[in-house]
């Protein structure tokens, strides 16, 4: 096979790869890392999870194949909801405490638990009529405490006894138009949303009701609809809980024996529903098999839970001062200079901003220097230099620190001073006869016109600042060879805002 076969068939194995990858791996919404926000507790989004059990739902005649951990998956859907930056945690004993606050509650609870025992009493005296209506109201007690969702098996119990009377009811005469048969269906189908575990079995239980709940159930696994959380139940819950999202589980066995998750998501008045196969085809250990629901769930609702609309709180302004006064010592020395080595100067500076805004300032000061003594000696006496600059800037502030860069104009002054290159004036001083006049240089021109060039860094802690400045400036006036030009030099400095 020729090499172009070769890359061909790999170019094809690669592109099958990636489309298999695309097909089967869990698709993210909002795929983008969590941006780091400052969240208020009263923004977040509230959730509780308000089933006491996650339902496994299972046909008759399918064997089950893995058994699935039900508990461990609500805990942790519980911890991966509490870790989640943007949801708060409502905890099951606070949900259960907002349950029962009231007395109708208890009310209900033993009311019911009379009731449903009368009614055991006239099923067994065959007075099936009363005891379809005294079932009916516990019923209708139970619905408005919501009683199936903190509950569900004893409203199960409920429903079942409210089928077993509509069955016993089949051959008897009954009003004009009353299907019995699809009223016990109905009653079955709400037994096995409630409780699936509880089955009728032949044998144990009449054919009647036997028949009547495998049509049930049958309509039950063949429709979503009938395993559906209703917006209705959902919205009277988040109401009763305060909450904003209120996630329902369910697993679901298909007819090849495989399952499959079903998640119904309430969120501020609106139902998700998600049917999300579970795939373990490459599972050679079935305790795995648990894990994987576990991610599936957590993937999916993940998903949800990062495109939450969530509103920061704003970020602590900072208190933009307008004013700064910084004094430091400095250090500059002449590019330009008529002594033979370069000289070194030392002193101190003031100056006073002024932001225009977070970018753009001016600033003047007043600085001087005293000048060293050179090596040779060409500078026969020391003198003083002062500056007052005055300039404009741009700044910027990078994460711990601000740079700036600045330039104007800078008037310059200093006090007279002395050149002479002779052994014999430096020896014998500039009035001795021996040193000529033209080897000496005199500057009694204080005055010199500059511009300035600095660039530097404040970094510190409101509203003191550290600043280091490294600057530069260009003599345009006097552009004579024999005095000193063009200072270069870094100013350091202590910097306060306000």
């Amino acid at each position: 096979m020729s090499v172009f076969h070769h890359i061909k068939y790999g170019i094809i194995a690669v592109a099958a790869f990636i489309l298999m990858i695309h097909l089967y791996l869990p698709k993210t919404a909002c795929a983008d890392p969590l941006p780091t926000l400052e969240i208020a507790e009263q923004q977040k989004y509230s959730i509780a999870f308000i089933q006491t059990s996650i339902p496994i739902y299972l046909y008759k005649d399918v064997p089950l194949t893995a058994a699935i951990d039900v508990t461990e998956l609500r805990r942790k859907l519980i911890a991966h909801a509490h870790h989640h930056p943007y949801l708060h945690m409502i905890s099951d004993e606070l949900m259960n405490k907002t349950f029962q606050a009231s007395g109708e509650y208890s009310d209900t609870i033993s009311q019911a638990e009379i009731d449903m025992g009368y009614t055991d009493n006239l099923m067994a005296a065959n007075n099936y009529v009363l005891a379809t209506t005294l079932i009916q109201r516990v019923i209708q007690n139970f619905n408005q405490i919501q009683l199936a969702y903190l509950n569900p098996k004893m409203m199960a119990k409920a429903y079942q006894m409210l089928a077993y009377t509509y069955i016993a009811q089949y051959y008897e005469e009954t009003p004009s138009g009353l299907d019995l048969h699809h009223l016990a269906r109905t009653a079955f189908i709400e037994l096995i949303r409630l409780a699936p575990h509880i089955t009728m079995l032949e044998g144990r239980q009449s054919q009647d009701r036997v028949n009547t709940y495998d049509e049930a159930l049958e309509l039950f696994m063949g429709h979503a609809s009938y395993r559906q959380t209703p917006l209705r139940d959902a919205t009277a819950l988040a109401h009763k809980m305060n909450v904003d999202m209120l996630p329902f589980l369910r697993i679901v066995q298909q007819r090849d024996g495989s399952f499959q998750l079903e998640i119904d998501l309430y969120q501020k008045g609106e139902m998700i529903y998600a049917s999300l196969p579970i795939v373990t085809d490459t599972l050679t250990d079935q305790e795995l098999y648990s894990q994987v629901i576990i991610n599936t769930a957590t993937a999916w609702l993940s998903n949800q839970y990062d495109c939450l609309k969530i509103t920061p709180l704003e970020a602590p302004k900072h208190e933009f001062h307008k004013f700064g006064i910084t004094v430091g010592p400095v250090y500059a020395a002449f590019m330009r200079h008529p002594t033979a080595d370069l000289l070194h100067s030392v002193g101190g500076y003031a100056n006073f901003s002024f932001m225009f805004n977070e970018n753009f300032f001016i600033k003047a000061g007043f600085e001087t220097v005293a000048v060293l003594p050179d090596k040779s000696h060409d500078l026969y006496d020391t003198f003083t230099a002062y500056r007052v600059p005055v300039l404009l800037g741009l700044s910027m502030e990078l994460m711990y620190f601000r740079i700036f860069l600045a330039t104007g104009l800078e008037m310059a002054f200093s006090t007279e001073y002395t050149i002479t290159k002779s052994i014999i004036c430096k020896t014998f001083g500039t009035d001795d006869i021996e040193c000529l006049s033209q080897n000496v240089i005199s500057n009694r021109d204080p005055f010199a016109l500059q511009i300035p060039f600095s660039m530097g860094v404040v970094f510190g802690v409101d509203p003191f600042y550290v600043t280091t400045e490294f600057f530069i400036s260009a003599t345009v006036y006097p552009i004579k060879q024999s005095v000193f030009r063009h200072p270069i030099g870094i100013r350091l400095g202590i910097t306060y805002r306000f």
